[in-house]
């Protein structure tokens, strides 16, 4: 388990996303922005920032948020190349 999602599993989200963001421009940079890997660590990060979002809203345990947001924000980077 890497930094971000230690952080991101202790409910540290503020924490763990600058170092999840960092993974990802990382992987875009080394990987292409279509690797698997990059997903993964957009993935991730829309996690964190779904997290904050709920714990912000009051949500965190119990609340709605979920499919739609990960549909939304991946939804912006389709068509970005193959």
């Amino acid at each position: 388990m890497s930094g971000p999602q230690v952080l991101r599993h202790l409910g540290k989200f503020s924490e763990a996303e600058p170092l999840q963001r960092q993974a990802v421009e990382l992987s875009e940079e080394l990987m292409g922005k279509n690797h698997p890997n990059t997903a993964t660590y957009l993935g991730n990060l829309a996690q964190v920032k779904q997290a904050k979002k709920r714990e912000r809203d009051g949500t965190l345990n119990g609340g709605k948020a979920g499919g739609a947001e990960c549909a939304l924000f991946f939804s912006g980077r389709q068509g970005q190349g193959g």
